[in-house]
């Protein structure tokens, strides 16, 4: 996959084109500066499509968008994921709700077939799995620059079709990406992305200054360095000097035990559900320091919190060991 820079002049082109009021036709923009935008951001949606086929365990194709100035609507509910980024642009993915209903069953391991409205948890759900997509979007576009692009996800949520048209005149986004995509064998749709003008300023290409180059006139001389000859200092007795460390804070942890369970299991949890774990009842519970075991023992009541009587423990050094592993 070809990665294209853009430069800050071809943004500035851009947003000049759209201040003097030209509309181009859907899918194209006048000049050289909609294409290579168009390709920068599809590029980089591209290398995001792949963390959301690992999470769906499903092929996602993306096709190339069209391009339009000003968004339509289509009549339909869209769940929206806002994105933000540090100088206060923002990049808004929306998805149709039938595509996030099958994204939703295939999480669930179904087939991909649109199931019945989206719980506010299950919003959540696909958000999250989105959330995927745009790291790895965030992550390509800042190779590309060669520069760190930080995005920050929002809270998802889904945007009703009698809400479009207020929120569209409150929000009114810049440019408008639409990319017809297939998520897995049959759910079909279109995945919008709608950029503020300080987000396009802010995924611009910034180059940096120029490397200072050598006068071509003149001789160069050349010599080797000349350092200072070392002197020999005094050698410190070994051993570890644990009193330097004594008062670092640690997180002790107490595990009872742990389970593994399917994404369909834990989306169907609730409130009365009971989980069992790998471990025996009476046997005796993990320590953990920062994620480390260091001891065992077996759970108390002490007045009305609980506390663990450790029965066995490491020794001191391999405690230490443990730690710096």
């Amino acid at each position: 996959m070809s990665e294209i820079a853009l430069t800050q002049e071809e943004i500035e082109a851009l947003l000049r084109a759209s201040d003097s009021g030209e509309t181009p036709a859907p899918g194209r923009r006048e000049g050289k500066d909609g294409p290579a935008l168009n390709r920068l951001l599809y590029s980089a949606t591209l290398a995001g499509s792949a963390a959301l086929e690992a999470a769906l365990g499903a092929k996602v194709k993306i096709d190339p968008p069209a391009v339009s100035p000003a968004p339509g609507h289509d009549g339909r509910a869209h769940l929206v994921l806002p994105v933000t980024d540090a100088g206060g642009g923002y990049l808004h993915l929306l998805i149709s709700t039938p595509v996030a209903q099958a994204m939703l069953d295939l999480l669930c391991g179904g087939h991909g077939v649109k199931q019945d409205e989206l719980l506010a948890s299950q919003v959540k759900t696909v958000g999250e799995v989105l959330g995927e997509l745009v790291r790895d979007f965030a992550a390509h576009l800042s190779a590309v620059n060669q520069r760190p692009v930080e995005l920050t996800l929002g809270e998802p949520s889904v945007l009703e079709a009698g809400d479009y048209s207020g929120w569209l005149a409150e929000l009114k986004p810049e440019l408008r990406l639409v990319y017809p995509w297939l998520v897995g064998d049959s759910a079909r749709g279109f995945m919008e992305q709608w950029y503020s003008r300080a987000m396009l300023e802010a995924l611009a290409v910034s180059p940096g200054p120029a490397a200072p180059r050598r006068a071509a006139h003149g001789p160069v001389s050349i010599r080797p360095p000349a350092f200072e000859p070392l002197q020999a200092g005094p050698v410190r007795p070994g051993g570890t000097n644990l009193d330097l460390l004594l008062d670092v804070p640690l997180q002790v942890t107490v595990e009872l035990g742990r389970t593994r369970r399917s994404v369909k299991e834990v989306l169907a949890l609730g409130i009365g559900s009971v989980l069992d774990i790998e471990k025996l009842a009476g046997e005796a519970v993990e320590v953990l320091v920062n994620g480390k075991l260091v001891a065992r023992g077996e759970v108390v009541v002490i007045d009305d919190n609980f506390g663990v009587r450790i029965t066995d423990i490491l020794s001191p050094q391999d405690r230490v060991k443990k730690l710096g592993e």
